[in-house]
């Protein structure tokens, strides 16, 4: 079986190298589409486990791979002085706290 290689460079600000997942996780946001078909990305890129639910280790990585993104492509887009990780655990506790689970459901 033939393997299939792809190389994706993006030069940031800063030069660094900028992982796949958090440029897909990036992309799920900016490009065109469905909110759905957006979703479905999301989920079969960071659904580790595939039971089909997030679970706060997998929301933090989704959102630490978009605001790491982010934050290198337009660092004036940073909130406060949180690190990317930082904002990505506190927006993920943010979102178990609203679906009523809490941030302690992890």
């Amino acid at each position: 079986m033939a393997k299939i290689t792809a190389s994706v460079s993006i030069v940031c600000p800063s030069s660094k190298v900028i992982p796949f997942a958090s440029l897909a996780a990036a992309l799920t946001v900016v490009c065109s589409g469905s909110r759905d078909s957006k979703v479905e990305v999301a989920f079969s890129l960071f659904d580790t486990n595939n039971d089909n639910c997030l679970s706060f280790i997998e929301l933090t990585a989704y959102f630490h791979s978009v605001f790491s993104f982010l934050y290198e492509a337009s660092p004036e887009h940073r909130h406060g002085d949180s690190t990317a990780l930082e904002f990505a655990e506190e927006m993920a506790k943010q979102c178990f706290i609203f679906a009523g689970e809490g941030p302690n459901s992890v």
